[in-house]
C-alpha cells in the first residue's frame, strides 16, 4: 500500500530540497521513471504534522481540512495538483541533463511553481555546480 515515515525533528523549507552532486539519485530507477511524469518529491506524498494537519509536504504552508476524511483530501484535484509539476515544466530544470535524477522540492517555490528549486546549485547551461566556485 505504501510507506510510512515518521520523523521527530522539525522540518521546514530551510532543511528541504538541497540539491548537489552528492544528492543525485543515479541508481534509483523508480525515481527516474516517476520523475518523467510526476513531481519527484510530492507524487503520492501525504504529510500529517504533530497537530494533525494534512499537507502535501510538511514544509509547505497549505493545509487541508480532514473533517470529511483523508480519502476525500487525497482524491481531490486540488491536493493532487502539485503531483504533476514535473521537471520538464520547470524553468532551467527542463534544460538540465540531470533533471530525472534529483528530488524536486517545491517548498521553496510556493508562489511560482515554474521556477527551479531554491536548493539547486547546478547550472545546466555552464555544466557546473556553483559550489565549485567557492
Amino acid at each position: 500500500m505504501g510507506e510510512i515515515i515518521a520523523i521527530k525533528h522539525p522540518l521546514d523549507a530551510k532543511h528541504c530540497g538541497k540539491i548537489s552532486k552528492y544528492t543525485m539519485q543515479f541508481f534509483n530507477e523508480e525515481l527516474y521513471e516517476v520523475s518523467k511524469c510526476y513531481n519527484s518529491c510530492l507524487y503520492k506524498k501525504i504529510a500529517i504534522n504533530e497537530s494533525g494537519s494534512v499537507k502535501n509536504c510538511l514544509a509547505l504552508d497549505k493545509e487541508y481540512d480532514v473533517s470529511n476524511g483523508l480519502a476525500e483530501i487525497v482524491y481531490s484535484k486540488e491536493f493532487r495538483q502539485c503531483w504533476s509539476i514535473k521537471k520538464d515544466n520547470i524553468k532551467v530544470c527542463k534544460d538540465c541533463e540531470l533533471r530525472y535524477n534529483c528530488i524536486d522540492c517545491r517548498a521553496g517555490h510556493q508562489v511560482d511553481n515554474g521556477s527551479k528549486p531554491v536548493g539547486c546549485n547546478y547550472d545546466p547551461y555552464k555544466l557546473i555546480w556553483n559550489d565549485e566556485h567557492k
